[in-house]
């Protein structure tokens, strides 16, 4: 993971604590929202996609007025969002959150989880990027890549030490990811502060 996601291991992991809602899923709170985890399914091949049966977050007189109808006539595509729109939106998001959630077997070794995080409204997408706050409560802790660099984990450990003062916090853990040459591992052990 840190071969593909961390820059050569130069990045950082961070260590969140997940919350069970009350079906016993795992969320995540970003932005107020409570973003649940979904675990990823492994396949040969990738799910077939309809354009037109894929754009049901746009509300209903939009996609027919824009997408569905031309000159009064009806798109074939509309007809089964036209005979029962609740049942068109159920189908809609469950073969969202599959088509999200999938990834080719050669994935599989990961055992990956994923947050969807998604906006009705693309314009407020645009200006935003994509950063998003979470609670700092649920950050448990941060484990630094194998060549992050000292001033990186110095000005990160200075960050998160003035976050714990201020959420009066002292359980915050950071840990040095190191190579096993042994096992052929990636390893990680606890550190304590950096010295200035």
């Amino acid at each position: 993971m840190w071969g593909h996601y961390a820059r050569g291991h130069t990045g950082i992991c961070l260590i969140f604590r997940t919350i069970l809602n009350e079906t016993n899923v795992p969320y995540l709170s970003l932005e107020n929202s409570k973003l649940l985890f979904y675990k990823v399914k492994y396949g040969k091949q990738f799910p077939r996609l309809n354009f037109f049966e894929r754009i049901g977050k746009f509300p209903i007189p939009v996609l027919n007025k824009n997408w569905y109808c031309d000159d009064g006539n009806i798109s074939l595509a509309a007809n089964e969002l036209l005979n029962d729109a609740n049942e068109w939106r159920q189908k809609y998001w469950e073969n969202f959150y599959a088509i999200a959630n999938f990834k080719l077997a050669d994935w599989e070794y990961e055992e990956e989880y994923r947050l969807i995080c998604y906006s009705t409204f693309p314009e407020q997408e645009r200006g935003k990027g994509m950063k998003l706050k979470y609670d700092f409560n649920q950050l448990d802790g941060i484990i630094f890549g194998i060549n992050t660099s000292i001033e990186s984990k110095q000005r990160i450990m200075e960050i998160i030490q003035k976050k714990c003062q201020l959420y009066k916090r002292m359980d915050f853990k950071f840990y040095q990811a190191s190579c096993c040459t042994q096992s052929g591992r990636i390893n990680r052990r606890e550190i304590s502060l950096l010295p200035r």
